[in-house]
């Protein structure tokens, strides 16, 4: 008995070391697969050959294409290139160029800057650029916002309130119904913005799911939290010489009634009240057509995302927004106040929850909101009548918003 015993135990012993064996052959030959599937062979691109080209294009003292051909190909000018990528390359040691550990030289802060903005201007992949700059991927631009001041005829107003739908093409996830709605044919994030009669940006907050409607993305945006804070600068203002303590945006039908929103008039019925609703409609339009160039000028956000992480598509979201800005700046076109202190900046006056309950009462008073349009109606209008001329001083407000 004790031979049969010990005998079947030598045998389930081999059997044991046989399929350990079988096992230990199959994952090293999968992960042999595996390894020839993914790893692609390094390939010597020629690095510091593939710089001159670039500088010869557009970048020397003479170069192929004059600041049209590359206005048209990057999107801003030359001057705003250069100036971008020297900024970045003082801010940053990513975007100079470095040597690698295996003694490689890296690439330039020219190119890395030429093949990320090219991606967002186009809507490539990152290595739909490596025949020309050799380069295999691309970084992100990480970009400074600066805030400025902004003047109108409307007294008082901040700029016009609306939000725009990022369509979300890539992620699985995203199409069992949190981000699908069905007024669009995909899932979508949802971008608030204020925009300025000049195009300008003042405020951007990004990355609510698109089930949600614009009322439930200004409960949740920063819009209001400085002025609740108590840290915002003062934008009081005078409409049909009455007082307003806060400044307002324009909106459209579906924003509730605040006293820091200012809705169209739905049915006006008299004179005054028609020329209100197309002053009020005409600016309005300044932030779809904000829209309209912000897409048209970066495709990556026109067409469906590709990118699986929200907080990628978020910082494509804003780097394009502050980019917007820039261009604007640069070009000229973004007028400025002259009468706001830069140097003045505001102190926090540590209110309590009370006192900051207060503000947010008075900011949502919905008398406030009638009797502001009323007003605004008559101030309109009285100006109408004088020649179109508003002889008092041009109201001047400063907006803080930090969106990176």
């Amino acid at each position: 008995m004790s031979y049969s015993s010990s005998s079947s135990d030598g045998v389930l012993d081999d059997m044991v070391i046989s399929m350990t064996r079988e096992a230990i052959n199959y994952l090293l030959e999968e992960a042999k697969s595996s390894a020839s599937r993914t790893r692609l062979p390094p390939l010597e691109r020629n690095r510091l050959a593939a710089h001159e080209p670039l500088v010869q294009d557009y970048f020397c003292e003479t170069p192929l294409y004059d600041d049209v051909q590359f206005k048209y190909r990057f999107r801003m000018s030359r001057r705003l290139f250069v100036k971008i990528s020297n900024d970045l390359a003082g801010e940053s040691p990513f975007f100079t160029q470095r040597v690698s550990a295996s003694r490689k030289v890296g690439f330039s802060g020219l190119r890395k800057c030429t093949t990320a903005i090219r991606q967002l201007a186009y809507d490539t992949t990152s290595d739909a650029w490596d025949e020309y700059l050799r380069m295999p991927t691309a970084a992100d631009v990480p970009l400074l916002y600066e805030a400025h001041q902004r003047i109108h005829e409307f007294p008082g107003m901040l700029g016009s309130l609306d939000c725009m739908h990022w369509e979300w093409g890539a992620c699985p996830t995203a199409w069992k119904g949190q981000h699908h709605r069905g007024d669009h044919d995909g899932p979508t994030l949802i971008s608030q913005a204020v925009v300025y009669q000049d195009l300008w940006i003042w405020h951007a907050y990004f990355g609510i799911a698109g089930t949600n409607n614009d009322i439930a993305v200004l409960m949740s945006s920063n819009l209001f939290d400085d002025v609740i804070d108590g840290v915002a600068p003062d934008t009081s203002f005078y409409a049909n010489d009455v007082q307003y303590k806060y400044g307002y945006y324009l909106t459209d039908g579906i924003y509730p009634e605040w006293a820091t929103l200012v809705k169209t008039l739905s049915c006006p019925d008299d004179e005054k009240r028609l020329y209100f609703k197309k002053k009020q409609d005409s600016t309005r339009k300044d932030i779809k057509r904000a829209f309209g160039v912000l897409k048209k000028r970066w495709s990556i956000i026109a067409q469906p995302s590709r990118i699986l992480e929200k907080s990628k598509m978020r910082n494509v979201m804003y780097t394009c927004i502050i980019l917007h800005n820039m261009i604007l700046e640069d070009s000229g076109r973004a007028f400025c106040g002259e009468s706001y202190d830069e140097s003045i900046q505001p102190t926090n006056p540590l209110l309590t929850y009370a006192e900051k309950e207060d503000i947010r009462a008075k900011i949502r008073a919905r008398h406030t909101h009638h009797n502001l349009r009323a007003d605004l109606t008559e101030h309109l209008w009285f100006y109408r009548e004088q020649g179109g001329v508003d002889t008092d001083d041009k109201h001047v407000f400063y907006f803080f918003d930090e969106i990176m």
